[in-house]
C-alpha cells in the first residue's frame, strides 16, 4: 500500500528523505490512508453529530476542546457542570473564574441570561461558542448574530475548504483551514463602545468578540464548530483554541466547563425543554404557530358541522299541455284549417272568461260586453269588436287568413289590457 503512495506521488523511492517537503507530503497520505483503511475495516464512517460534548471523541465531539484547556490552564480547578447557567454561576462568588460552554444552540431561560450577566459583572469571564443563540441574549449585550445556517434554507451550502482567522497581532497571522461547511456565521451588529473583533470567517466577517460588561468580559464566538475534535485536529488548528485561551484570565480560580446547553439546546425562557417552546423564544415563530392554531380550531369548527349531500337541481315539470296544444296547432296550420283554428281560439277565449270572470260566452249581447268590460278592466270599445268579430267567425262559412290574424290581435290585445 505505501508503494502506491510512493507512486501516485510520482517520488521515487531513492529520493524519499532527500526534502522535507517530500516527507511531509508521505505523512499526510500514510495518514491518509491509515484512516480509510481503519474506516473500511470497521465497514462504516464515524458519525457526523454535532454533539459537542467534552466526552465525545466522534468528529463534531469536544474532548479535544477540554483537553487543550486543561493544558491550557494546568493548575487550575476544573468543574464540569450538567446545570443551567443559573444553578452553577447563580450561587458562585467569584471574581477571578472563567465559565466555557460550547453548544449548537444556546437558548437559556430568563434566569440564566442574569446570571451569567451579574457572573461578568461581578468581575469574571465567560466564553460562548454557538452555532444559534438566543435573539435577547444578544440583544441584552447590545449585538446582533446572523447564523449560517439561515442561508442553508435558501440554497444548499456545499461542503469545501474552509477557514477562519484571529485578529492579526504580533505573534501569528494564520488562517486556520479544514474541509466541511462554511464558517458562515457572523455578527451583524456590535456597540463599538463595549465591544471589540477578535475573530473573522472566511468571509472576512467578525465571528468573535469581546463585551466588556462590568468588570469582567465576555466572549462571543458564532461557529461552534472551530472547537470541534474534527477542526482543532487538522493542521495547525490546535493553535486557533490556544489563541483564544490567551485572552482568557491568565490564572483563573476555577474554570467552569458547560455541559448542559449542548444536550438541553432548547430550553426555554420558561424552563421547557421541549422544542415547542422553543419555537416561543422567538416572536416571529411564535405568532406563526398561534395563527395556525388558529386557523386549524376554525377549521375543525366549521368543518365539525355534518356535511349534506349536493342537493341536485329539480327542473321546473314542462307543461305537456302547451306543447300538445302547439302540436295540434301545427297540424292544422299545415292543413290550412282557419275555421278549426279560429273555434279552438274562441273556445279557449270563452273558458278564460268563464272562469276567470264567472260569466257565460254570449257575444252578440250588449250585456255581456258591458259586464266584461267591467270586471277585466278592458276598454268597453275593444270588447265590443272583439264580440263582434268573434260572432262574425262564428257563422262565417270560411275563416280567411286575414280574419284569423284579426282574431289573433284582438285576443292578444284583451289579454295585455286586462288589470
Amino acid at each position: 500500500m505505501i508503494k502506491i503512495v510512493f507512486q501516485k506521488l510520482k517520488i521515487p523511492v531513492k529520493n524519499l528523505c532527500h526534502t522535507s517537503k517530500n516527507l511531509k507530503k508521505i505523512t499526510a497520505y500514510i495518514a491518509l490512508v491509515l484512516v480509510l483503511a481503519a474506516c473500511s475495516a470497521k465497514n462504516e464512517l464515524p458519525s457526523l453529530r454535532e454533539t459537542f460534548a467534552l466526552k465525545d471523541d466522534i468528529p463534531l465531539g469536544t474532548s479535544m476542546a477540554f483537553s487543550l484547556t486543561k493544558a491550557s490552564f494546568p493548575n487550575a480547578d476544573i468543574q464540569v457542570s450538567g446545570r443551567t447557567a443559573s444553578e452553577t454561576l447563580g450561587w458562585t462568588s467569584n471574581t477571578g473564574s472563567l465559565y466555557i460552554s460550547i453548544s449548537h444552540y444556546f437558548f437559556p431561560k430568563e434566569a440564566d441570561l442574569n446570571a451569567i450577566y451579574n457572573y461578568v459583572a461581578n468581575g469574571n469571564t465567560a466564553f460562548i461558542s454557538a452555532l444559534q443563540m438566543d435573539s435577547s441574549f444578544l440583544a441584552g449585550m447590545y449585538c446582533k448574530m446572523l447564523h449560517g445556517e439561515i442561508f442553508s434554507h435558501m440554497m444548499p451550502l456545499s461542503l469545501g475548504e474552509t477557514n477562519i482567522h484571529l485578529k492579526d497581532t504580533s505573534l501569528a497571522k494564520n488562517k486556520y483551514s479544514y474541509y466541511y461547511l462554511p464558517f458562515a456565521s457572523y455578527f451583524s451588529a456590535t456597540d463599538s463602545i463595549i465591544s471589540r473583533t477578535l475573530g473573522y470567517n472566511q468571509f472576512n466577517k467578525p465571528n468573535c468578540i469581546v463585551i466588556f460588561w462590568g468588570k469582567g468580559r465576555l466572549y462571543l464566538h458564532c461557529d461552534a464548530r472551530a472547537f470541534s475534535n474534527y477542526f482543532l485536529l487538522s493542521g495547525n488548528n490546535q493553535e486557533y483554541f490556544t489563541r483564544l485561551m490567551q485572552w482568557m484570565p491568565e490564572k483563573p480560580s476555577v474554570i467552569y466547563w458547560d455541559d448542559f446547553y449542548h444536550r438541553n439546546s432548547f430550553a426555554s425562557k420558561e424552563g421547557s425543554g421541549s422544542g415547542l417552546a422553543f419555537l416561543f423564544t422567538l416572536p416571529a415563530l411564535a405568532m406563526a404557530l398561534i395563527v395556525l392554531l388558529l386557523l386549524l380550531l376554525i377549521y375543525m369548527i366549521v368543518g365539525s358541522k355534518r356535511k349534506q349531500r349536493i342537493v341536485p337541481v329539480i327542473n321546473a315539470p314542462e307543461n305537456a299541455s302547451v306543447k300538445f296544444a302547439e302540436a295540434i296547432a301545427g297540424l292544422y296550420l299545415n292543413q290550412k284549417d282557419n275555421q278549426a283554428i279560429a273555434d279552438k281560439m274562441i273556445l279557449y277565449f270563452n273558458e278564460y272568461v268563464r272562469t276567470n270572470y264567472f260569466i257565460q260566452a254570449n257575444t252578440n249581447t250588449t250585456e255581456y260586453t258591458e259586464t266584461l268590460s267591467r270586471k277585466s278592466g278592458v276598454q268597453k270599445e275593444l270588447v265590443q269588436n272583439l264580440s263582434l268579430h268573434i260572432h262574425k267567425l262564428q257563422n262565417a262559412f270560411q275563416v280567411s287568413d286575414s280574419d284569423l290574424l284579426i282574431l289573433n290581435d284582438l285576443v292578444q290585445k284583451f289579454y295585455k289590457s286586462r288589470k
